[in-house]
């Protein structure tokens, strides 16, 4: 059993760097999944909006202090088709509970706020927000 979870510890580790970790230190094998990997496409990013939990979410902004790095990626940037995926971005961003609490965060935490303003954006153009594997807090924008 432990050869499996070890095996399966190594493929994780190879598909997904930084979003595994063991603990060594217990008298068994502890797997966890770092469930802060940042969206990599667009159509990930849309997913992640359409989640309906956002205590993560803000859980990160009120971590958010003036020594947190903050890295913006506009959701344009992102690998995929913005294009093909610009109504279901729409339709998301219209009237999104889920974004109202996520912005409303942001503006309450004058840190990020400061920050966000210094790179030309607004709260309102906060799509998501995720903790990277490094610690930094990547905040989606439109753009």
């Amino acid at each position: 059993m432990q050869r499996t979870a070890v095996l399966t510890l190594v493929m994780l580790a190879a598909l997904a760097p930084g979003a595994v970790t063991a603990q060594a230190d217990s008298p068994g094998l502890s797997l966890s999944l770092d469930a802060t990997a940042a969206p990599l496409t667009y159509a990930q990013l849309l997913a992640d909006m359409a989640q309906p939990d956002v205590a993560p979410a803000l859980a990160a902004i009120g971590a958010v202090t003036a020594d947190t790095e903050v890295r913006f990626a506009t959701a344009s940037s992102l690998a995929g088709s913005p294009d093909a995926n610009d109504s279901a971005l729409a339709r998301i961003n219209a009237g999104s509970a889920r974004l109202d609490a996520l912005r409303a965060a942001v503006t309450a935490n004058a840190a990020l706020m400061a920050k966000l303003g210094a790179a030309g954006y607004e709260a309102a153009d906060v799509l998501a927000v995720q903790p990277d594997a490094e610690g930094a807090l990547v905040v989606y924008v439109e753009g």
